[in-house]
């Protein structure tokens, strides 16, 4: 008489993959949400940089100077419509993923290479708003009533984590927006 192996797989043999499994899972779910983080401050430094050459090209073409308005928990893009900091026609406004900090800017050029500057430590704190003219150049006002002053601009964008660091560089003269990933 024969006997027959029975077919399938024993409990051990299913708990020893089961346990493979999970110890890959746990090596690869840190490296998947790092990925995701740096994702979405791609994204939203992407969009924010399209925003600004949006503002640049509407202000050139129609004539009026338009504004972004970059918040703690996002920014806004308008029409201007007084002379005071702040006060503008909403024509569309961006909130920031929860694993993105837009950490401030500085009124410098400071892409990679440059130096001179200090970057944000922070977050950002309070509104900056950044206007071009139809001209095509580039002022920086904040709600404190200080006039606008002409500058080129560099904004910091990174990840929560701190590992993604996104600049987006606006030229003064010209309204030229230039984006840096991973700097």
């Amino acid at each position: 008489m024969h006997h027959r192996r029975p077919q399938g797989f024993t409990l051990i043999e299913l708990m020893v993959v089961v346990v493979i499994i999970a110890g890959l899972a746990m090596i690869a779910i840190p490296a998947l949400t790092r990925d995701q983080s740096e994702a979405q401050v791609a994204r939203f430094t992407r969009q924010l940089a399209r925003d600004l050459q949006r503002a640049r090209v509407e202000a050139i073409s129609s004539r009026e100077p338009r504004s972004i308005a970059l918040m703690p928990g996002g920014y806004q893009l308008g029409t201007i419509t007084g002379v005071a900091p702040g006060t503008f026609s909403l024509l569309s406004q961006l909130a920031l993923p929860p694993d993105v900090w837009l950490m401030g800017i500085v009124a410098q050029d400071a892409g990679p290479g440059k130096t001179g500057f200090t970057a944000p430590s922070s977050q950002l704190a309070t509104t900056i708003e950044i206007r071009f003219q139809p001209t095509g150049t580039v002022q920086l006002a904040n709600p404190t009533g200080q006039p606008l002053v002409d500058a080129t601009v560099t904004i910091f964008v990174q990840s929560a984590n701190g590992v993604s660091k996104n600049r987006i560089v606006v030229y003064r003269n010209t309204g030229f927006v230039k984006l840096y990933e991973g700097v």
